[in-house]
């Protein structure tokens, strides 16, 4: 009997830590990365197994020049959490994102001016992040988007 006991008691604490793995990776630093070229050539990398479920990249438009021969673009995101009864998911959150912006040759034209940007992001929310490059060597951008704690 002690034996059956001891397995229960075993099997009981490696749920617990099984449980406490899961929590680790939803509280990373990871979030999800997209690049995008001015042709429109798309790269999408998620690097938090839980943010890719909190999280949906709907829309991202071909780059295009403006008048003033700056490269635009625009991003949509959404909250895919909608469920608020369930105990282990948020239905709403903040999220911060980030535009690094490249010439042709891949130098980063903005070193110092990259700032992470708010979002507050209820239950099956949608936004859109409006993008401009800083100047017109810009050909290509990095969109990071993080959660925030």
């Amino acid at each position: 009997m002690n034996a059956l006991k001891t397995l229960v008691v075993l099997t009981l604490v490696a749920a617990s830590f099984s449980g406490c793995t899961s929590t680790r990776i939803c509280n990373s630093d990871g979030g999800i990365e997209i690049m995008v070229d001015e042709k429109g050539k798309t790269d999408i990398r998620i690097d938090d197994v839980c943010f890719r479920d909190w999280l949906a990249v709907e829309d991202i438009a071909t780059p295009r020049r403006n008048s003033g021969g700056i490269l635009t673009s625009t991003v949509s995101i959404r909250n895919t959490l909608t469920d608020k009864n369930d105990y282990y998911r948020m239905d709403k959150f903040k999220v911060q994102y980030k535009a690094t912006w490249f010439d042709a040759n891949g130098m980063d034209v903005t070193p110092d001016l990259s700032l992470w940007m708010p979002i507050d992001m209820g239950g099956g929310d949608s936004v859109q992040i409006k993008l401009a490059a800083p100047t017109k060597r810009a050909t290509r951008f990095v969109l990071r988007i993080k959660h925030v704690r």
